[in-house]
């Protein structure tokens, strides 16, 4: 299930030159709505960007199998730790984390969330969670706590 159904992109589309992205909404959702929860449960990847206690940037791909990110509630995500995740020590100086879930078959539709994450080790997080997978087991998870979100979409062509 897509989150905002476009037509498939054209070869035109990849020339970055003459993509015409639009600005964020001017009100984000404070919560995941139905159709954003739905989008996150099929995500295999996902891109984060943290920040240390001075400010320096990290990001990177975090990946795993389908259901690594799991929807938590409207306002909580959890995204499984099942090897090093660029950027998640930065988590216990400064909590603050962006992230971004793209549509891999068609890459103008994504979702971005931001929040405060904290990170949990799997035991803790299977004892207060009791519908996490069980077809594999995480070294930690980042909770994220939602503040916003939204969905985004390339701009109609002029």
């Amino acid at each position: 299930m897509s989150i905002d159904p476009l037509p498939a992109a054209d070869a035109a589309d990849t020339d970055l030159l003459r993509l015409d992205f639009p600005p964020p909404p001017r009100r984000a959702a404070r919560a995941l709505t139905a159709a954003m929860i739905e989008f996150v449960r099929t995500r295999e990847a996902v891109f984060a960007a943290t920040a240390d206690a001075e400010g320096e940037c990290a990001s990177g791909l975090w990946t795993g199998p389908s259901g690594f990110v799991q929807v938590l509630g409207d306002r909580r995500l959890a995204c499984a730790e099942l090897g090093p995740l660029p950027g998640v020590d930065n988590l216990a100086a400064n909590p603050h984390i962006g992230l971004v879930m793209v549509d891999a078959a068609r890459a103008a539709v994504g979702l971005h969330v931001h929040g405060r994450a904290t990170v949990v080790a799997d035991v803790g997080t299977r004892a207060g969670y009791l519908g996490l997978p069980t077809r594999f087991i995480a070294a930690r998870w980042v909770i994220i706590d939602v503040d916003e979100a939204y969905a985004h979409h390339r701009a109609p062509r002029r």
